[in-house]
């Protein structure tokens, strides 16, 4: 797997206090490699472009500027519900229809005309720890831990190269949030799914990053593996970052 990001900008008009339409620059000129099959988190305070950068990624926003290639490809030819199927996405809080499991996880597959049977959903299931609970179970039924579990299956079941996460343990307790992180590092090592994966939440990505990029006001500061950089930052901005006085 391969996303090259080349000189890419993005801004989106506002209305400023005055009630006057105004550009804002969201990402300014990022360009990053992410390859490999390994945890890659981007970093960065609040409002720093990481769930932009991240919607970009699966074509859920458009650049104004630069490039996005994967595996080689430029992704403006790749259309959106092919690209989803091999880049799959998980967001903060659990994106769920209402229904069962199994016509959530089996969703994705039957776009592409491809019927799950119910021992493949609960294979699924197996995989995000959900192996006691029955498929024809409602969604709204279960814990918010247990749906984002769900979630997880269901952008498993199109058997993605990539998964792209928005702060998958924002919503949830101490504990679900660590169960999802040990989720997350199993689908990496099991699997072999390359995993992208947004937070500010340091200790996150100090448990399970194997690489960093550091992402403040729109611009990369800092990329690199994940030891090195917790351990001895090269920039002040990171340094501050580290300490928590960002």
């Amino acid at each position: 797997m391969q996303i090259s990001i080349e000189h890419l900008w993005k801004q989106k008009k506002i209305l400023n206090d005055a009630g006057q339409l105004t550009e804002l620059t969201i990402l300014s000129d990022i360009s990053i490699e992410f390859c490999g099959t390994c945890i890659q988190m981007i970093l960065g305070p609040s409002g720093s472009g990481k769930t932009t950068l991240l919607r970009l990624l699966n074509k859920l926003e458009s650049p104004s500027r630069g490039k996005i290639l994967y595996n080689g490809n430029d992704m403006n030819s790749i259309p959106p519900r092919e690209l989803r199927k091999e880049v799959g996405m998980v967001f903060q809080s659990p994106s769920l229809f209402r229904g069962t499991i199994f016509e959530n996880v089996s969703y994705g597959p039957n776009l592409f005309k491809q019927e799950m049977s119910r021992e493949q959903v609960k294979q699924l299931l197996k995989i995000v720890d959900l192996d006691g609970i029955e498929p024809n179970r409602d969604v709204d039924n279960l814990s918010l831990g247990q749906q984002q579990r769900v979630s997880f299956a269901r952008a498993l079941a199109n058997q993605p190269n990539v998964l792209l996460l928005d702060e998958p343990t924002s919503a949830l307790d101490p504990s679900s949030s660590n169960n999802i992180l040990d989720l997350i590092k199993r689908i990496n090592q099991e699997l072999g799914i390359s995993i992208i994966m947004v937070t500010h939440i340091m200790e996150h990505a100090k448990k399970i990053a194997d690489d960093i990029c550091l992402l403040v006001e729109g611009k990369i500061i800092e990329k690199g593996k994940a030891a090195p950089f917790f351990k001895q930052p090269e920039t002040e901005i990171a340094r501050k970052f580290v300490k928590g006085e960002l």
